[in-house]
């Protein structure tokens, strides 16, 4: 069911991401490759420690980054890095 929410959450980031047209093209390319090194990580059976680290900090740094001038996108990260937590990521 965790695995399920973040695919979720992805999915509202995305369709927030298609809402807000004054987001720039390179937060946007940004925030796509993000997700998708978290789905690949979520992906994977063994996913190393490295790993794991380095893709909870990077969504909470961006996280950081949107919480002024965009706090929807920045809430739908601060779930993602929730629902990291709760598959052990």
């Amino acid at each position: 069911m965790p695995k399920e929410r973040l695919k979720q959450l992805i999915a509202s980031l995305h369709e927030e991401l298609d809402r807000t047209p004054e987001f720039d093209a390179d937060g946007r390319e940004l925030l796509r490759d993000l997700t998708g090194d978290i789905e690949a990580i979520v992906g994977r059976e063994d996913i190393p420690a490295e790993s794991r680290d380095t893709a909870t900090q990077r969504v909470e740094t961006v996280a950081v980054r949107l919480e002024a001038e965009h706090p929807r996108l920045a809430g739908i990260l601060g779930e993602i890095v929730a629902a990291l937590g709760r598959l052990g990521i």
